[in-house]
């Protein structure tokens, strides 16, 4: 995982993206083994409850919904997104801004609960 993704300075002392994308990959290998057809695991992983462990996989997941889940795998391991214009998450000075336009991908409360943590 990207450094800067892992920033001990990063919501939830740097296990905002961690946790995130733990939560993220569960929910593509219940979907793979179709544990999504039985259970009702997946939604509760997709729906809005806004935990404050579960923030880093919302703003994953609007990563994913916007620009595909390859631009999620780029974002952990290399710290980058389409939306960072060529720039790379560890390349601003404070993550501050590029974390709040992520958390807009996931919607205005993901965007306001990373607001009230920053």
């Amino acid at each position: 995982m990207n450094e800067a993704v892992r920033d001990p300075q990063m919501p939830i002392d740097g296990a905002l993206f961690p946790e995130g994308f733990a939560r993220w990959v569960e929910l593509k290998v219940a979907h793979f083994i179709g544990a999504d057809l039985h259970t009702g695991e997946i939604g509760r992983l997709r729906s809005q409850n806004h935990d404050t462990l579960e923030l880093g996989f919302h703003i994953l997941q609007g990563i994913e919904d916007r620009y595909g889940m390859f631009a999620v795998i780029r974002f952990v391991t290399e710290g980058d997104c389409p939306m960072f214009e060529g720039m790379r998450f560890g390349d601003f000075a404070e993550h501050r801004d590029p974390l709040i336009k992520l958390a807009a991908l996931a919607g205005e409360e993901t965007r306001g609960r990373i607001m009230d943590l920053i």
